[in-house]
């Protein structure tokens, strides 16, 4: 398992193996292309428009992992959800994946210790985030998986155990990087 993150400068430290690193990596790499929109947005007619992220796609996603990324913020109301979607999806979708391209860049570094800066810290803490939710949603977690005893026999023959164990730690890195960056604040 990888060290957990620890406070350096304004930033965070976090030492990976090889292995732990591969597998961010083919997690990232999902979680980027699972962000990308069915279909490509149109050429924007309003350039202030597509500086800022507004977007023509006002659909809810329909896969229940996606839609826990880009949630609905009026579910009582259709209309108005529909425009939020339309003035915020595609920026949301944009400032998600710039968090993986961050991640992925770091993890591509060539030392086994990456050094990140305070701007980048936030940006991991989004897509471990993201991860979390994407995996959640899959694995049907409803409850913190580590409380779930399991016997050693059913650890053995539940197909989820190794990506609950990944969901796991997942949220031991999130949880020291986030502790990284509240000892400052206090």
């Amino acid at each position: 398992m990888a060290n957990k993150f620890r406070s350096h400068g304004d930033g965070a430290t976090l030492v990976i193996d090889q292995d732990e690193r591969e597998v961010l990596i083919h997690l990232f790499s999902e979680l980027g292309f699972f962000l990308q929109p069915d279909q490509p947005e149109p050429e924007h007619t309003d350039p202030l428009a597509a500086m800022v992220g507004i977007g023509t796609d006002s659909d809810a996603p329909e896969d229940p992992a996606l839609a826990r990324l880009l949630p609905s913020a009026y579910p009582q109301d259709p209309k108005a959800d529909e425009e939020f979607r339309r003035l915020t999806q595609e920026g949301l979708r944009q400032r998600k994946t710039q968090a993986v391209v961050v991640v992925l860049e770091c993890l591509h570094s060539e030392s086994n210790r990456l050094v990140l800066d305070a701007s980048q810290c936030q940006l991991w803490l989004t897509a471990l985030n993201d991860l979390r939710l994407v995996l959640g949603t899959r694995l049907g977690v409803t409850v913190d998986p580590a409380s779930q005893e399991w016997t050693e026999e059913e650890a053995a023959t539940d197909q989820r155990a190794n990506l609950l164990a990944i969901y796991d730690w997942l949220g031991y890195l999130q949880d020291t990087l986030v502790r990284v960056l509240t000892k400052r604040l206090a």
